[in-house]
């Protein structure tokens, strides 16, 4: 397969390397460090949709930001688009070799030891505040993630970070608006649980800024969800969990507030094992109900507010005052008198 770039270079695509719902990822004959991405037929319903992805592509490419940090690459971000006898059908964007996901950090399961073997709390630490930077980074660039899930925050074994799916973002170039259209409903946040089409919805800083949140909770709070619980009924057995989508447009966040009914998880950890700053901006972001919802949005926990607050664990070298280490290995915030992990 052959395609045509939008200044007319052309490129030959050799393998398949994966596939995800919207396309298919192929390598580049004599370019290891680049990838192609092929939209599937079924992504662009009419020559509308087409065409729409096509300029925001072309604003993403001509907007050149920067994406290679240290020598690592954080960013899948485009790099050119791609035509096929003029039609548009994708893009090349940088080779990601990061094959595992955010999540394999934040479960306390063997799997995370088997990938990270000499894991312990600070290396959750590290991934939240290099997520934050990612965030941060945009934001100042004037794009916002949007879709900002799981399985598009990449991670090697080193626990580096990378921002996949790109052409999801929402980008602001040129003075125009391309906008995300997609969401994972455990990641929105309330002013969006309200939104039966979510390409209704406009993501925002704020929007990015509660995603951010609550992936930085799963990695400090060994994977328990700030808005997960128990059911409770009247005769105190527990009951099924409620759907987090429910429990986010509601604000019902155990951890920063009682809500009638429910109790948190067994074993989950309290919000007080945590440092108070931090501890601080969960509140900013979590403590709101129904009725204060919109008037909280601006409150919320800002990417560089997080940078701040995490950046003593993370970023100091060797001995660090501000943990501690048990007797089994467990490393944890030294305000604590014992191990919350034992």
């Amino acid at each position: 397969m052959q395609y045509k770039g939008k200044s007319g270079k052309l490129y030959r695509l050799t393998n398949e390397i994966g596939q995800g719902g919207e396309g298919i990822v192929y390598g580049i004959n004599g370019e290891y460090s680049s990838v192609a991405k092929i939209y599937k037929p079924e992504k662009f319903p009419n020559e509308e949709a087409r065409r729409s992805m096509e300029k925001k592509l072309i604003a993403m490419t001509d907007k050149r930001l920067r994406y290679r940090f240290d020598g690592h690459i954080k960013l899948a971000w485009p790099k050119d688009v791609l035509y096929d006898g003029g039609t548009f059908v994708g893009f090349i964007m940088p080779r990601i070799d990061s094959e595992y996901k955010i999540f394999n950090m934040y479960r306390n399961d063997d799997i995370r030891k088997r990938i990270f073997p000499t894991y312990n709390w600070k290396f959750s630490v590290q991934a939240a505040y290099n997520l934050a930077w990612l965030v941060n980074y945009l934001h100042m660039n004037d794009v916002i993630v949007g879709d900002l899930n799981p399985n598009n925050v990449s991670m090697d074994r080193q626990g580096l970070m990378t921002l996949v799916d790109c052409d999801s973002f929402d980008i602001t170039y040129a003075g125009h608006r391309y906008p995300c259209t997609v969401g994972l409903d455990e990641m929105l946040p309330p002013e969006a649980q309200q939104i039966r089409v979510i390409e209704q919805f406009n993501f925002s800083r704020e929007s990015d800024d509660f995603a951010l949140a609550i992936h930085i909770f799963r990695l400090l709070m060994n994977n328990y969800d700030p808005f997960g619980a128990v059911l409770v009924d009247q005769y105190q057995a527990s009951s099924s969990d409620m759907t987090t989508n429910k429990a986010i447009a509601k604000g019902e966040c155990l951890y920063v507030r009682n809500v009638l009914g429910k109790r948190l998880p067994p074993n989950a950890p309290s919000l007080s094992i945590l440092p108070m700053d931090i501890q601080k901006l969960f509140r900013k972001t979590f403590d709101y109900n129904e009725i204060t919802a919109k008037k909280k949005i601006a409150e919320r926990a800002t990417a560089d507010e997080w940078m701040y607050a995490l950046w003593p664990i993370a970023g100091e070298p060797g001995i660090n005052r501000y943990l501690k280490e048990c007797s089994r290995g467990h490393v944890y915030p030294a305000h604590n008198a014992r191990c919350p992990w034992c």
